[in-house]
């Protein structure tokens, strides 16, 4: 199942671009191919069939890492006992 993303780590991944998206883009696309390669070819599957290639890739690359972050997070509230709803 997938995690729930708190308002909080999509503010915490804003700050995560740089300027240069590209370089974040190629960066994040080559670590997705080695860890789940899978969502890596769809997104850039998907990403060439549009009008904009970059922001079509940066998009999914997003979604992923907004994912990704949130169930780090609950991986480190599970093992510190915490519930950040209290």
């Amino acid at each position: 199942m997938l995690p729930v993303v708190h308002e909080n780590i999509g503010y915490s991944l804003q700050r995560e671009i740089p300027e240069d998206d590209h370089v974040y883009l190629l960066e994040q696309m080559d670590r997705i191919y080695e860890t789940n390669p899978c969502i890596a070819r769809f997104i850039d599957n998907y990403a060439i069939e549009t009008d904009d290639p970059v922001g079509a890739a940066l998009c999914g690359v997003m979604i992923y890492r907004l994912l990704e972050s949130q169930a780090e997070a609950e991986e480190l509230n599970d093992l510190l006992k915490y519930d950040p709803d209290e």
